[in-house]
């Protein structure tokens, strides 16, 4: 192998080193302008997007001991790295490949799993993690509010029971 092939071999395999998820894509047939709209999304969702050699890819990744990633390799291939949520990141990836024709997301690759485009996409409609969390900060909120307009509602019925008494004493005087 050239030299110059194995540096690219030791970036993609550091890539993957430091990455939690991996997005495949095909990407034949994309503009200038469409591949920075990209490169810019990808670094908003704290990933980067990489386009590789098929047999580069396969390198590293065999480096790294991975035996299947979960692709057919065909065509140009670009590789999201991302370290971030993954199902904000394969949301907003899922959304580009709508609007942009000649981008297609081809798989993935989570916690030592290859996943497939369906898989993906299944991903995509996941909510975020902040979203989960939101939701568990009101399940577990729920309660404490409920017990607080309990107790609200006890006191109140307490303050105007005294205040009958009170009205009913100087009535009676």
């Amino acid at each position: 192998m050239r030299p110059e092939k194995g540096l690219m071999v030791e970036e993609i395999r550091d890539r993957i080193k430091g990455s939690s998820s991996m997005i495949f894509t095909q990407y034949s047939g994309l503009d200038a302008q469409t591949m920075d709209r990209l490169r810019s999304l990808s670094r908003s969702k704290e990933s980067n997007y990489m386009v590789v050699k098929n047999t580069l890819l396969k390198r590293a990744a065999e480096k790294e001991k991975i035996e299947d990633l979960g692709i057919d390799f065909k065509g140009s291939t670009g590789v999201l790295f991302g370290s971030g949520d993954a199902a904000a990141l394969a949301k907003a990836f899922v959304a580009f490949e709508k609007e942009a024709e000649a981008f297609q997301v081809a798989g993935g690759y989570l916690d030592n799993n290859p996943l497939s485009k369906d898989q993906v996409k299944y991903l995509a409609s996941l909510p975020s993690r902040e979203e989960l969390i939101a939701k568990l900060v009101g399940q577990i909120n729920a309660p404490i509010s409920n017990f607080v307009g309990v107790l609200s509602a006890l006191l109140r019925n307490l303050v105007g029971a005294l205040n009958q008494i009170k009205e009913q004493k100087e009535k009676a005087s």
